[in-house]
């Protein structure tokens, strides 16, 4: 017996997140081509770590934008964003944490997600940490970013979760 009951499990639409909730859909695909075009290019001890946490993003912007068309076929659970948090390795968080440009660069990617929570608690924090990986760059890669600056607000509503 479990001491909360059952195990939950989340009923989504198996459409992309921006169907299901009526936010603009944005062309995500070419950019994360250029990211991993990037990645390629770098003489890093680091390529395998960006390129998974490129691999676990990217499924999470599937889920949320899809691929052009009005399916998704792949975990549910991708759905929610901020599991590519709880499911980033510690290789990443690692780089993340010595403020390794590239890595931060990745996480510009995710923060575009947080725009489609309406949370009050997340008002204002994309731009803050947007604002905070160019700097922390030091333009670096600053036109990779404008990508990731350009993303209108967008307001969503949550999963549901079947209890």
């Amino acid at each position: 017996m479990e001491p909360f009951g059952p195990a939950t499990h989340f009923s989504v639409d198996p459409r992309p997140t921006y169907l299901c909730h009526g936010f603009t859909r944005i062309d995500w695909v070419g950019p994360f081509e250029e990211l991993r075009e990037l990645i390629g290019s770098l003489d890093s001890p680091d390529f395998s770590v960006y390129d998974q946490a490129v691999d676990g993003l990217e499924v999470v912007y599937d889920a949320t934008y899809g691929r052009g068309n009005d399916t998704y076929d792949g975990d549910k659970s991708n759905k929610i964003i901020f599991g590519w948090l709880y499911r980033m390795e510690d290789s990443f968080r690692a780089c993340l944490q010595r403020k390794d440009s590239v890595a931060l660069l990745i996480m510009a990617h995710f923060v575009i997600l947080l725009r489609t929570k309406p949370f009050w608690f997340l008002e204002g924090w994309e731009d803050h940490l947007l604002d905070r990986i160019a700097e922390l760059t030091d333009g670096q890669f600053s036109s990779w970013l404008p990508w990731t600056e350009g993303r209108q607000q967008q307001g969503l509503h949550c999963e549901t979760m079947d209890v």
